[in-house]
């Protein structure tokens, strides 16, 4: 759930992570963060 709100903010901000994460009230190192954990390529990629 956390996953899908992420990527609905930054598709509405046209991925501007900077904007995103204003809206969501994260730092940019957390959105990096979480990005980096959905795309983890061992397949520990879970919400």
């Amino acid at each position: 759930m956390e996953r899908f709100h992420v990527e609905r903010v930054l598709e509405g901000t046209q991925w501007h992570r900077g904007k995103a994460c204003e809206i969501l009230g994260i730092s940019r190192q957390k959105s990096q963060q979480m990005i980096k954990k959905w795309t983890d390529p061992t397949g520990s990629n879970q919400d």
